[in-house]
């Protein structure tokens, strides 16, 4: 009990100014949602990262990815790898702009009183401060659609170039093999097994950076909007990561059977 009474007089301290309520059960609503939710998915989060880390620990120790595709795809494709990583983390801060902007238009621009507004030595009436802010939404969101622009259009060539250099080895490879298997069943391989490879190849490192930089991009503008709503929001992430995969199974499994 001595533990948990700080944590509820954080709670309190936290929520007391916007929310009053004399039920109960909304107190244990409120604290379920904005501490004990979110702590608990921030413990299986790290706790997460700290067993998938130990696997690839143990794995580099005992060289069992020595043939694992994600080794091959660093190997032959490093500086196209490392450019993609570069270029999705360039683009988080353009798109947290895109966020803030359009709450600073309204806020300071539109319902603001403060004016002249002084920026790098210009002065700015509220008609030219509103300009300036437009624009500068406009640009964070080009800036942002630009940005996912470039890193599929490369995306497409990595995986163009490592679906070649698949079949380019297997072609090579082939004629040692080909009096046991034949060449039939050369096409298939090449046309059906390595295109997914290959497409893989294109989003294995950057795609997992670009998704967990974008949720924590967002998470990051709510909490410094409004903690409480954040934390209220983070609670149905849990749900979220319970039921979206299980219902997708049944319906790639519905989509397998349909003629």
């Amino acid at each position: 009990m001595d533990i948990l009474t700080p944590l509820h007089d954080l709670t309190e301290w936290v929520i007391g100014p916007t929310m009053q309520h004399s039920h109960w059960w909304f107190h244990v609503v409120v604290h379920m949602s904005v501490v004990f939710v979110p702590l608990a998915f921030l413990t299986l989060f790290l706790a997460l990262i700290g067993h998938l880390t130990g696997r690839l620990r143990r794995a580099i120790r005992q060289r069992s990815l020595s043939g694992h595709p994600l080794r091959y795809f660093y190997r032959h494709s490093r500086r196209a790898q490392i450019l993609l990583l570069m270029m999705a983390l360039a683009s988080l801060p353009i798109f947290y702009a895109s966020l803030e902007l359009p709450k600073t238009i309204i806020n300071e621009a539109i319902n603001g009183e403060n004016f002249p507004w002084i920026f790098v030595g210009y002065s700015f009436d509220k008609i030219s401060f509103l300009l300036l802010l437009s624009f500068g939404y406009l640009a964070a969101v080009a800036g942002t659609g630009y940005a996912k622009f470039l890193i599929n259009l490369w995306q497409g060539r990595l995986a163009e170039r490592m679906t070649r250099r698949l079949r380019l080895k297997i072609l090579r490879r082939w004629p040692a093999r080909a009096a046991e298997t034949g060449q039939a069943a050369m096409i298939p391989l090449l046309t059906q097994e390595v295109e997914p490879i290959g497409g893989f190849s294109g989003e294995a490192f950057v795609l997992p950076l670009q998704q967990a930089g974008t949720f924590f991009t967002i998470l990051t503008f709510f909490f410094l909007q409004d903690p409480v709503l954040a934390a209220g929001a983070l609670t149905l992430v849990p749900l979220q990561i319970y039921l979206i995969p299980r219902l997708q199974k049944r319906v790639n499994r519905l989509a397998d059977v349909s003629p």
